[in-house]
């Protein structure tokens, strides 16, 4: 038989832990869609960059893969203009 005290122990123990999988849930999905979206720029970011120069060497997707949202957003909006791969080195920082 469980005391008063036990089970409030229980109570809260087991709503402390529900309420702790509810809000990790919810950063882990906040986190996974900031994640997709960003995936989602590169991999729309590259093929564009691949119409655009064709012969464009791979290697320029791992660099493209470690810029910021910001140095995504960037670029993309500077592609259309762009008119050498020399000026896409300099947004990929090579």
């Amino acid at each position: 038989m469980q005391t008063i005290a036990e089970w409030l122990k229980q109570e809260g123990m087991e709503k402390g832990m529900e309420k702790g999988m509810k809000e990790g849930m919810e950063k882990g999905l906040a986190k996974g869609i900031i994640k997709g979206k960003e995936e989602g720029r590169e991999e729309l970011l590259w093929k564009l960059i691949s119409k655009k120069f064709p012969q464009i060497p791979s290697r320029y997707y791992e660099k493209l893969k470690a810029l910021t949202i910001d140095q995504l957003d960037t670029l993309g909006l500077d592609l259309m203009e762009m008119q050498s791969e020399e000026e896409l080195k300099r947004h990929l920082l090579m």
